[in-house]
């Protein structure tokens, strides 16, 4: 899992901007809003991501109580998926001579017990 931080700066032309929400999202279609932090004068999010890609998707609310979203994909390098491992094929292991001596041996008593109760 890596943490993923956010900084972003705002500005608008018009009155001025109210504010902004982060969300994220892995699936593109639930959303869950970022915890903003609040540092000295800066305030970015941070989220934990176990995929890639992540989607986030900015709310901005300006002056003049207009409201806009913007979408992107986040892609993360760390957690891209990795080309699975093609298995190998074993060879075949060979079969110990012990079982075929051990099979026989076990017909041949049960051939000598079907012998014996046909008499």
């Amino acid at each position: 899992m890596d943490t993923v931080t956010l900084f972003y700066e705002l500005k608008d032309q018009g009155l001025g901007a109210l504010g902004v929400e982060f969300f994220y999202s892995q699936d593109n279609e639930t959303w869950e809003r970022m915890k903003p932090i609040a540092r000295e004068d800066h305030i970015f999010y941070q989220m934990k991501a176990a995929y890639s890609p992540l989607y986030v998707k900015a709310r901005v609310v300006d002056a003049a109580g207009n409201e806009a979203n913007a979408f992107w994909k986040l892609e993360i390098p760390s957690l891209a998926e990795t080309p699975g491992v093609t298995p190998q094929p074993q060879p075949a292991k060979e079969i110990p001579l012990i079982i075929p001596i051990l099979l026989a041996v076990v017909a041949g008593a049960l051939l000598a017990v079907i012998m014996m109760r046909k008499k």
